[in-house]
């Protein structure tokens, strides 16, 4: 049995964050983030002021005012996200760590959790990148979407944003998109129960 699937290992860090590699040094296990991506992605260094409404919006558990505060609540979320590496609560921990100011982290993170789930505004277009799904295929193309071969990527009108949201909704809902601001979670459609 390999260090990286040994039962004690649960516990801990055992692969990056934000690439997925097995952490192997000792600073790595702690922080959660191996050199490589640490130095490569900005971990001690904030891009923006802490929007502590979003935060708090994310994880109403999380309090603070100051960097500082929010460099030590990024920290935990970091470890947690390594541990944990995929899921929900993954998603939300990564919107909270953009929402504390750490952008760069946060869609390295987001790009390896999400895998294919984009939509980027280029001018009046919007650029949607999705794992295969029927669904969400079908209503691109009643969107008067255009699968671009060369890019592998679906351009639709920015007119029909509230539609291409909708289809994300449905067929993906609680995942991370990366969108032009940074990263989102796509939030589920509620089910309706019948009695």
């Amino acid at each position: 049995m390999s260090y990286e699937n040994a039962p004690a290992t649960k516990i801990l860090a055992s692969f990056c964050a934000c690439c997925g590699r097995p952490l192997v040094d000792a600073i790595s296990v702690e922080t959660g983030v191996g050199p490589e991506c640490r130095k490569k992605h900005g971990f001690n260094d904030a891009q923006k002021d802490p929007n502590w409404a979003e935060v708090k919006k994310l994880m109403p558990s999380i309090d603070g005012e100051t960097r500082e505060e929010a460099h030590r609540a990024a920290n935990i979320l970091i470890y947690r996200i390594a541990v944990e590496q995929t899921g929900e609560m993954v998603a939300i921990m990564v919107a909270t760590v953009a929402a504390l100011g750490y952008i760069k982290l946060a869609e390295r993170m987001a790009a390896r959790i999400s895998g294919k789930l984009s939509v980027i505004r280029e001018g009046d277009k919007l650029l949607v990148k999705t794992p295969y799904n029927e669904g969400m295929i079908a209503n691109l193309r009643a969107f008067g979407g255009r699968w671009d071969k060369e890019k592998k990527i679906w351009e639709v009108s920015t007119e029909r944003r509230n539609g291409v949201w909708m289809a994300l909704r449905y067929s993906f809902g609680g995942n991370l998109l990366r969108v032009n601001e940074g990263v989102v979670i796509i939030p589920k459609v509620e089910e309706k129960r019948y009695e």
